[in-house]
C-alpha cells in the first residue's frame, strides 16, 4: 500500500495537509479543489515546490493577572 500526502494549496502556500493510501487520493482529490483551495497529491518523501504557510504563534499560558483573580 503506497501512502500519499494530499496538501491544499492556494497562492501558492501550503495551507492544509493529511495523509492517506495514494490511490485513494488520487480517486478523491485529483483536480479537485475546496474552500480552502486546490488539492496537490505527492507520494509520500516527495518534496514538492510550494512552501508551507507561515502560522503566527499565539501565547496561551494565562497571564499572571489571570492567574491572581482565579479563586
Amino acid at each position: 500500500m503506497a501512502t500519499a500526502t494530499v496538501y491544499t494549496i492556494k497562492d501558492n502556500i501550503i495551507v492544509d495537509q493529511f495523509d492517506c493510501d495514494y490511490n485513494y487520493a488520487i480517486g478523491e482529490f485529483f483536480g479537485k479543489a475546496n474552500i480552502k483551495g486546490t488539492y496537490f497529491i505527492a507520494r509520500k518523501g516527495v518534496k514538492i515546490p510550494y512552501q508551507k504557510k507561515n502560522r503566527i504563534l499565539r501565547n496561551v499560558l494565562p497571564s499572571k493577572q489571570d492567574q491572581e483573580q482565579s479563586p
